[in-house]
Parts: C-alpha cells; structure tokens; sequence
C-alpha cells in the first residue's frame, strides 16, 4: 500500500493571496460561485486585489464507505512502520 493517504471523490487544492480580509472574502465567494456552477476544474485567475491557482479532481468511485476502507488500511499498514 502507498505511503500517501487514502484521499475522498473531491478533492481540491487551492492557493489564494490577497490584499486584504475583504478582498479574500470577496474571491472565495466568487470561487464558490463557480464550484457551484461546474466551472473549476484547473486554472489560474487574478484580479486587482485577489488572485489564485487551484486545481479539483473528482473520482466518482470513492464512495464514503470505500474511503473509510481505505483509510482503516491504510492506518493498519502504518502501525508495523512505526518506530
């Protein structure tokens, strides 16, 4: 089994900068806007105050239960490597 971490169907990595607390309030809800509608998949955006990269992948076939499957081995393989 891998060393990394069994991870869930969504997964998003996002790095955002910002002038300021609004400005950065300000993208994420617009990010959320987008999230919802479908449009995020890989991208860079940018604007006078905010600006970011982010990256979403989807994997339909980790259900909630499958995770959890993965995780528990994943955690049962790790205890023989502990030192």
């Amino acid at each position: 089994m891998s060393d990394e971490a069994p991870h869930r169907a969504f997964r998003l990595k996002l790095d955002v900068e910002a002038d300021d607390l609004d400005s950065l309030i300000g993208y994420l809800r617009g990010f959320e806007t987008e999230l919802y509608c479908d449009k995020v998949t890989t991208g860079v955006s940018g604007g006078y105050s905010s600006g970011a990269t982010y990256s979403l992948t989807v994997d339909p076939s980790i259900t909630h239960d499958i995770y959890f499957e993965r995780v528990d081995a994943w955690l049962a393989s790790r205890e023989g490597h502990q030192s």
